[in-house]
């Protein structure tokens, strides 16, 4: 999707936020092949809120195994979000997002 202007997570008055809260990311998260195997993962996605709550122009910017960018590229684009504000607009803004995946247990930066 093209936009005339995306803003960063921090030029917003309110970041994008899941709906749901970080449990919803791990919630959609399925354990693919490689995790059931034992290898280990860090994938790191990159992407648009829109002012409509849409994840848009998802792409992977750190990965190692294909298998992981494929699930966590398909998690964020079946979640829902709160789009940014600015100024009591929504806006569409820039957010990155890092899934780690471990021997058959897979999570999210910042989940306990």
């Amino acid at each position: 999707m093209q936009y005339d202007t995306v803003y960063a997570n921090s030029a917003v008055d309110n970041p994008p936020e899941v709906r749901g809260g970080m449990e919803a990311v791990v919630e959609e998260m399925e354990s693919p092949d490689g995790a059931l195997q034992g290898v280990d993962g860090r994938v790191e996605v990159q992407f648009v809120v829109s002012s409509e709550g849409e994840a848009t122009n998802v792409q992977v910017v750190q990965a190692g195994y294909p298998p992981y960018e494929r699930e966590a590229r398909r998690v964020i684009l079946t979640l829902d979000f709160l789009p940014g504000q600015l100024e009591e607009t929504t806006v569409p803004v820039r957010m990155t997002l890092p899934f780690a995946f471990h021997k058959r247990k897979t999570r999210v930066y910042g989940d306990p």
